[in-house]
């Protein structure tokens, strides 16, 4: 059972088998000093540990060191008294009042701790009667008869204790085979009293659950955790541990819980009466749904998402043809001579237009399907600085300074430089978005370096940066904080999908 008082107390009853395999096998022989001297060693020990035991059973445990002088000073007392003392009511009468002592004590032990313990009222009846037996053998063991009455009484009495032992043995097997799977489990469980409603137990995930540790979430009031009780419909002391079953859970009902943060979590659950200590409790089990519902709601955005990049790719597969269009005749129209300044800057305007609708049309398509990507050696360098060559004019039209750290000798690495291109491309448009709207100076970095067997490009503005609260939104497809029709919202969803 892994409780230290049976160890001491095994060790005390092997004492106790000695002395008893002494005192019969020995009993017609002379009384030598030394066996005398054995014998009460063996009865005195037994008592010592005995005590031992019971000081870690009353919760009242004592020094080794203490037990071992204590048995250096016993061995050496029976010495004396075997050698020394000749009355043998007086040799007899020291050890035997110590063991009576001692399973009197034990027997009082038992008696405060039966509520805890099952089996306990058995063990110590058991206890208290072997005590008062052994106070009196050394009154009796002149008479023959008396003695084995004696004899009779004490395998009675080990027979009765064997068996509260067994009882408790079993019980506590029992008990750390449910602890365990108590502590272990998953679920978040709560054991509240049904008489005051508090809670008495917690397992780690109902600590991690509400946030609270054991000495903030034991001898608290369920109430507290769950506004659902609040109503005086459901608070009442007198309530059943059914109705405060049926006032909580109800199928498929969600719980809220009170963290210790002060912020509430979703809870399904049940509750069963239980046993706690002989007494009825009420074992009330929790699962966190945010989890669940947080991953069905992905789930249904998924497949949204696929329905609508199925009808996305149509549409933007049929406005392919007619922009082309638009886009070449415009080209032709701009190149016609005898055109006047004015209706030159129209088709201009018209094929500026066109163009930010073609590339619109190859984001849609890009978020829809996904091509494979088409690896080659890059140099990371030149693939950047090839960007921000095209990117100038837009940089310096909105008063952006560029400052570049490339790293020197970067060695060159697999990657398809059309989805780091495009990738680059929107980072740089955001920021030039975003800082066109903040006072001097604009500063926009642009970093490679080599980051273990990868090459990391870093982009970095002084600008305000993204708010916390959507931070968390920025990859969704469609989500943009510019006003409507100023952002498709897939520029960082095309780069996160990349």
């Amino acid at each position: 059972t892994k409780r230290p008082y049976f160890s001491l107390w095994i060790v005390s009853w092997m004492f106790y088998a000695g002395y008893l395999a002494a005192a019969i096998g020995l009993q017609e022989s002379p009384a030598f000093p030394l066996l005398v001297m054995m014998r009460r060693s063996c009865i005195g020990l037994s008592a010592l540990y005995m005590f031992y035991g019971s000081f870690y059973l009353a919760g009242r445990p004592r020094s080794l060191r203490e037990l071992k002088f204590a048995t250096g000073m016993l061995v050496v007392w029976s010495a004396v008294a075997a050698f020394v003392v000749r009355d043998r009511f007086w040799i007899t009468m020291p050890v035997f009042a110590l063991l009576a002592a001692a399973g009197i004590y034990t027997g009082i032990a038992y008696l405060l701790r039966r509520k805890t313990y099952h089996g306990a009222t058995i063990l110590s009846i058991g206890f208290l009667l072997w005590g008062a037996h052994l106070a009196a053998f050394p009154y009796v063991e002149s008479s023959q008869l008396l003695t084995t009455l004696e004899y009779f009484l004490t395998a009675v009495l080990t027979i009765m204790i064997a068996i509260g032992m067994i009882v408790e043995r079993e019980v506590a097997i029992a008990e750390q085979s449910y602890r365990v799977l108590f502590d272990s489990a998953s679920d978040a469980i709560l054991l509240v009293d049904l008489v005051h409603y508090r809670i008495v137990e917690a397992n780690g995930s109902a600590l991690r659950l509400t946030k609270r540790s054991v000495l903030e979430l034991v001898g608290r009031p369920f109430v507290e955790l769950c506004p659902t009780l609040q109503s005086t419909e459901t608070t009442g002391v007198q309530m059943d541990g059914i109705k405060l079953f049926n006032a909580i859970f109800r199928p498929f009902n969600e719980v809220p819980i009170v963290r210790g943060d002060g912020t509430t979590v979703n809870c399904e659950g049940d509750a069963t009466l239980v046993q706690w200590r002989q007494r009825p409790a009420l074992q009330v089990n929790l699962m966190d749904v945010s989890e669940r519902k947080k991953v069905g709601e992905q789930l249904r955005r998924a497949e949204k998402l696929s329905a609508l990049g199925q009808l996305i790719a149509g549409v933007a597969h049929e406005l392919n043809n007619p922009l082309a269009v638009v886009i070449g005749y415009s080209q032709i129209l701009a190149e016609k001579s005898g055109l006047d300044k004015e209706t030159i800057e129209d088709i201009q305007r018209i094929h500026h237009e066109s163009e930010r609708a073609s590339r619109i049309v190859r984001d849609l398509l890009s978020f829809a399907r996904p091509s494979e990507p088409q690896k080659k050696a890059v140099n990371v360098n030149r693939l950047v600085a090839s960007v921000l060559e095209t990117q100038e004019a837009n940089l310096e039209a909105a008063g952006i300074q560029l400052e570049q750290r490339l790293a020197s000798d970067l060695s060159t690495t697999m990657a398809d430089p059309n989805q780091i291109e495009q990738v680059l491309v929107n980072l740089i448009g955001n920021a030039i978005q975003v800082l066109s709207g903040q006072p001097n100076p604009h500063v926009l970095t642009i970093r490679t370096e080599e980051a273990g067997n990868y090459i990391r490009i870093i982009v970095a503005d002084n600008g305000p940066g993204i708010p916390r609260d959507i931070l968390g939104q920025i990859f969704d497809p469609f989500f943009t904080t510019k006003p409507l029709g100023k952002g498709t919202g897939l520029g960082l969803t095309i780069s996160n999908t990349i």
